[in-house]
C-alpha cells in the first residue's frame, strides 16, 4: 500500500491558489444552499417596478450560485441575502424570450464590489421567479 501523509487516503491539502478557491467556493455554496432551503425558498418579495410577487426556488438559487462572475465570492453572499437585496435593486428593462417561448425576463441592476451586476427574473404566465445574478447583460 502507498503511504500517504496522514488523513484520509487520497486526500491532500490544496496547494495552489486556484485549488484553495475551489474548496472555499464548494463550502460556501453548500452553506448558502442549506441556508436558502430553510430561509429563502418558498418566500416571495415585491419590487415596485414588477406587478407580481417574486418567488424564490432552489432552481434559481442553484443557478445563481453556479453562474460565473468577476466577484464570485461577493456574488454568492448577495445570493444568500437576495430576499433583502432584490427589492432595493434598480429596474432596467423587460425582454421577451429570444427563443419564442411565452417567457419574459426582467433585469434589475445592483452593485457588487462597486461594479454593476444584474439580477435576472424569469416570468411565465403565472409567476415571476428569481433566476440568476450575472455581471454581463445580454445584448
Amino acid at each position: 500500500m502507498a503511504k500517504t501523509s496522514g488523513g484520509v487516503r487520497g486526500s491532500r491539502r490544496p496547494k495552489t491558489k486556484a485549488e484553495r478557491l475551489k474548496v472555499v467556493l464548494r463550502n460556501q455554496r453548500k452553506r448558502i444552499k442549506d441556508y436558502a432551503k430553510s430561509y429563502i425558498v418558498g418566500k416571495s418579495v415585491k419590487h415596485n417596478a414588477i406587478d407580481k410577487p417574486i418567488h424564490f426556488s432552489m432552481r434559481g438559487i442553484k443557478e445563481a450560485l453556479n453562474q460565473p462572475h468577476k466577484h464570485i465570492l461577493y456574488k454568492n453572499m448577495v445570493v444568500r441575502n437576495i430576499d433583502k437585496v432584490l427589492p432595493k435593486a434598480k429596474f432596467l428593462k423587460t425582454d421577451n424570450d429570444s427563443k419564442g417561448r411565452k417567457l419574459k425576463y426582467h433585469y434589475l441592476e445592483m452593485l457588487i464590489n462597486k461594479e454593476n451586476s444584474f439580477i435576472v427574473l424569469k416570468e411565465n404566465q403565472n409567476k415571476v421567479y428569481f433566476h440568476t445574478i450575472t455581471d454581463k447583460m445580454k445584448k
